[in-house]
């Protein structure tokens, strides 16, 4: 299950990195969790992962597939336009 959060974080790095406008939205510093959505135990492993809170809050990437689907910040959830 690491490896489908690890590809979850991945796919949201790079969607990041692509697109500075949601990037701003989220807090300065903070700790990306991917959350592959088609593994539903994954999930539970994702969410029980120990956070340090010194290195910001998490910021959950939802994913489907290959597709981020959303990002979920401490204000709230960021809808994602979907990649090309």
């Amino acid at each position: 299950m690491v490896g489908k959060s690890t590809q979850a974080a991945g796919l949201a790095s790079d969607y990041l990195a692509a697109h500075a406008e949601v990037l701003e939205q989220l807090p300065e510093r903070f700790q990306l969790v991917g959350i592959d959505l088609d593994y539903p135990r994954g999930l539970a492993a994702a969410l029980q992962q120990p956070l340090d809170p010194a290195e910001g809050p998490a910021v959950y990437a939802l994913v489907r597939g290959e597709r981020l689907v959303a990002l979920l910040t401490p204000g709230g959830g960021l809808g994602v336009e979907e990649a090309a």
